[in-house]
């Protein structure tokens, strides 16, 4: 596998191509826990009647975020497992309540920043992605916390940021093109964005580095 930084997006977009027949089924079976999660949560907020900021909103949507971060870290495993080759099982894989607490509180300061660069002209979001987007994968791999992970991906990315730009633009553009076709298309783009993320943050990574 081509872990060299010069052959980092087509590496990345390649292993992505092939690999998403043998682990598209298993990231595929954790998204639709994921989407279970957020249409539980969308049944229990209509349930209630309760209006944007109410304290039951609020719970229901702050329930929502832990939620679905338990799949979400499950996923990101799933991704690096795929190609390390040893994907992860059991509950165990699942159910880490302390990566998921880690996990969930850097969402909760990232999501934020992506938020805020795509409303200025989206290049900021991107650069904010490819610049710290890598801290989730930190978090999932363990044991890192929040702040820790956030400088590790802070310097990881140093000197090549441009290159994980262009990745992230490619596939913010893929999956917004997979969302247009009825959201079926997600079937295809969500797997594959996820193992092409996870063969980059591979060869940007300490780890990746001493493979």
């Amino acid at each position: 596998m081509d872990l060299s930084e010069s052959h980092l997006v087509g590496a990345a977009l390649h292993w992505a191509r092939v690999g998403y027949r043998s682990h598209a089924p298993r990231l595929l079976a954790l998204l639709l826990g994921w989407a279970g999660v957020w249409v539980l949560v969308e049944l229990l907020v209509v349930g209630s009647g309760s209006r944007p900021g109410r304290p039951v909103w609020t719970v229901l949507h702050l329930g929502y975020f832990w939620g679905t971060a338990y799949w979400e870290v499950a996923m990101l495993r799933g991704a690096l497992g795929a190609f390390d080759g040893t994907a992860p099982s059991g509950r165990g894989a699942l159910l880490d309540h302390v990566a998921v607490l880690r996990f969930l509180v850097l969402k909760l300061l990232l999501l934020p920043l992506v938020i805020l660069g795509m409303v200025f002209l989206v290049a900021p979001g991107i650069y904010c992605m490819a610049r710290l987007g890598p801290a989730v994968f930190f978090v999932a791999d363990g044991p890192a916390g929040p702040w820790t992970a956030l400088a590790l991906g802070n310097r990881a990315t140093a000197g090549r940021r441009g290159r994980l730009m262009l990745l992230c633009l490619f596939l913010l553009l893929f999956n917004l093109l997979g969302a247009a076709l009825l959201g079926l298309g997600l079937v295809v783009t969500v797997p594959m964005s996820l193992l092409a993320c996870a063969h980059a943050f591979r060869a940007i990574s300490p780890k990746g580095a001493a493979r």
